[in-house]
């Protein structure tokens, strides 16, 4: 069963075995090339039509322009449309006004905004795929700076998927940390929501936790909800999982049944959580009691899921 979550919608070729090797100034002019602008800050160029967000795509005289005036490694390979024609990135400076002319190439229709912003919204699926993926690059590389080998500045390759220390030949590459986050419901069905203690008051969504080193994610569920909020669970069962790459988190979702009726938060991580009724939990947001997480959160969609009596 395929769930819809936000940030795991679209594909496209990714192209890996041309990561080496690819001209990007070369595919940047190409007839048909697909280039979206991102600042260093994970902002992107967004433009809105009917109320719906789209990628700004610059082109023509204003793609050269603005190709021209980023380093080598500000311009990323992301793959290719299903025509073939190029996905670029291009990586800007987050002072605009500084850089120059880059600041006039863009049209007073612009809006920068940050994935979890917009995402959710693109109706361009392969889109939302593009800015998911482009958002944890740029997590990685304003992480990766120097090789941890030998503590030597590293250098962008691969069109951005990779880095490479000159000194002692190391090549570091983009990694992914696995996380669980679970649905669990109690012998009457109702749906546990925990509030972390680093989140704004009323803030509650469904447990989660990192998935510990050397540990199957199977493991981690159980063991997290003990820890978290003293809760012990039969009936695991996947779901489906996202990317989160803020900075370089994987959601793996679940749905899990408990015999506890009253969670036991553990102070440190959880300071409060509970069950709650469907009729409960519209009550709860209506009067803005609790907040929920946003559409691009996984969270969001399992909740859902549970609220229209649909989760497995």
């Amino acid at each position: 069963m395929m769930f819809d979550f936000a940030l795991a919608r679209g594909d496209f070729d990714s192209a890996t075995s041309q990561r080496e090797s690819v001209d990007l100034t070369a595919e940047s002019g190409a007839h048909g090339a697909v280039v979206t602008a991102v600042r260093e800050n994970g902002e992107f160029a967004v433009t809105f039509t009917g109320g719906k967000p789209l990628l700004w795509r610059p082109e023509g005289e204003q793609l050269g322009a603005l190709v021209s005036g980023v380093a080598d490694d500000c311009i990323w390979f992301m793959g290719r449309t299903a025509e073939g024609f190029p996905l670029l990135v291009v990586v800007l400076p987050d002072d605009l006004n500084g850089a120059g002319s880059l600041f006039s190439l863009l049209p007073e229709e612009v809006r920068w905004l940050d994935l979890i912003a917009f995402a959710a919204e693109l109706e361009d699926y392969s889109a939302s795929l593009l800015v998911t993926q482009a958002t944890a690059l740029l997590a990685w590389h304003r992480s990766t700076k120097f090789c941890p080998n030998c503590g030597s500045p590293l250098t962008p390759g691969s069109a951005g998927w990779s880095a490479h220390c000159k000194e002692c030949g190391r090549v570091e590459y983009p990694r992914t940390d696995p996380a669980v986050i679970v649905a669990v419901v109690d012998t009457e069905d109702r749906l546990l929501l925990a509030h972390n203690v680093l989140w704004p008051a009323g803030r509650m969504s469904l447990p989660a936790g990192y998935v510990d080193a050397g540990e199957s994610a199977e493991r981690t569920v159980p063991r997290e909800l003990r820890e978290e909020v003293g809760i012990e669970i039969f009936g695991l069962r996947y779901l489906g999982s996202q990317p989160w790459p803020r900075p370089r988190s994987l959601m793996l979702a679940y749905t899990a049944k408990t015999m506890v009726t009253t969670p036991v938060p553990d102070q440190i991580e959880i300071d409060h959580a509970r069950f709650f009724t469907r009729d409960e939990l519209k009550k709860a947001v209506a009067s803005k009691e609790v907040l929920l997480p946003g559409p691009a959160a996984v969270a969001h969609t399992v909740i859902g899921l549970w609220m229209r009596g649909e989760l497995p």
